[in-house]
């Protein structure tokens, strides 16, 4: 006879499989299986394998099992920590560099003063090799050639740049209410230079549905012309570790052959900034904090996130603040 554990109401048992609590709702619903597992596809198919399989190669597999589990949690409790410790860091130098400009300029204060902490691009450029080129030229020559296959981009199937597309139309219109934020943003897009951009590689988030409605907006060019269009704007030297659009002076695309990905993000704190200054006549005087990790590899481990510089953007006016003189004065 098979036993297994009954939690009573507000009590929790373990999953067989991986060792996480099971609520007693989570009870209720598998009780009738003849063990204690939870809701996760794998311990689900794991135990589902308890009937067919020997004693002992089950328990073995289930112990291995077990202590893969064990190891993902661990890996991924260390990995918070260290988000949590990374931000913890970074918030109090941000806050302590932002009091340092605000003691030294007295027409700024917290009330009319936002601050905002942004990335930076990778500034070291490599020639655009071969390889590359050619993983770009398949990636494009693929795409534009499934483009084909439909008639208009509704066709389509629904994907992750249909949704960019409704985004970068949200956004478009958040900003382009106001000139003078669609400006700023601009400005602070510039200090960063492609921070963004570094998750680009040789594909450049370019997609059926991108090329599909370039198709259904120049109906006159021909797929071979299409792929021209873009080869064509391919640098002889690229940012390192970056997308192969990416530049020292910025992206290689005009902003009607990039994906709706590009066109339409901005990182999280400019958009934050975004939402809450919109629709305001004038702007506020903004503390720019730049650090030199990308915006994606803030928290791997190893890469050290220092303050490279600290700018006052007034409106569309960019003013370098000296980061020595600033450590000094708030000493």
């Amino acid at each position: 006879m098979v036993t297994f554990s009954v939690p009573t109401h507000g009590s929790n048992s373990e999953c067989e499989s991986c060792g996480c609590e099971i609520t007693y709702s989570d009870f209720l619903i598998t009780k009738d299986l003849g063990y204690s597992v939870c809701r996760s596809f794998d311990c689900v198919r794991m135990m589902k394998q308890k009937s067919s399989m020997s004693p002992l190669l089950f328990k073995s597999q289930l112990e291995f099992n077990k202590k893969l589990n064990r190891q993902n949690r661990e890996r991924d409790a260390a990995k918070k920590t260290h988000i949590e410790s990374v931000r913890k860091k970074e918030h109090l130098e941000d806050q302590f560099l932002f009091q340092s400009v605000l003691s030294k300029h007295s027409e700024l204060s917290g009330d009319n003063t936002y601050l905002l902490v942004i990335p930076s691009g990778n500034a070291e450029t490599v020639v655009s090799s071969g390889k590359r080129i050619n993983k770009y030229t398949e990636h494009l020559s693929r795409i534009i050639n499934d483009a084909t296959g439909y008639s208009n981009a509704s066709e389509v199937a629904s994907d992750e740049h249909h949704n960019a597309y409704v985004k970068k139309l949200q956004t478009d219109q958040l900003i382009d209410a106001s000139p003078l934020l669609r400006a700023v943003s601009d400005q602070l897009c510039g200090l960063c230079k492609g921070g963004c951009c570094a998750c680009g590689n040789d594909h450049a988030y370019l997609s059926v549905f991108t090329i599909r409605r370039f198709m259904d907006d120049n109906p006159g060019f021909t797929p071979e012309q299409i792929l021209d269009l873009y080869l064509t704007g391919i640098s002889s030297e690229s940012i390192d570790d970056s997308c192969i659009n990416h530049t020292e002076t910025g992206c290689m695309l005009p902003r009607h052959l990039r994906s709706d990905i590009c066109n339409g993000y901005y990182c999280d704190p400019l958009k934050s900034y975004q939402e809450k200054t919109a629709g305001r006549e004038s702007s506020q005087r903004i503390i720019v904090i730049q650090r030199s990790s990308t915006y994606w590899n803030r928290y791997e481990s190893g890469v050290v996130n220092d303050i490279v510089s600290v700018s006052l953007v007034d409106e569309e006016i960019v003013c370098d603040l000296s980061l020595h003189a600033l450590s000094r004065a708030a000493q």
